[in-house]
């Protein structure tokens, strides 16, 4: 499913929001296998949910796990 157009996602800003970055970064190089091969329909969601790789927060884990 592509990213919901109600969330607006956002470099977090404060500390208490950042979840484990490895967590998120390894869903989204899972997403980007599926990608290159089965799903290319959601390669716009993936690169845009894979700018937020350095400091994600829990509400861009719940955006990834969406797209799962």
């Amino acid at each position: 499913m592509p990213i919901d157009s109600k969330h607006q996602l956002e470099a977090i800003e404060d500390e208490d929001e950042r979840t484990d970055a490895t967590a998120y970064q390894q869903t989204i190089g899972s997403l980007m296998y599926l990608v290159t091969g089965t799903r290319p329909d959601l390669v716009y969601t993936i690169t845009h949910l894979s700018q937020f790789n350095s400091s994600p927060s829990t509400m861009h884990l719940t955006a990834a796990t969406r797209v799962l």
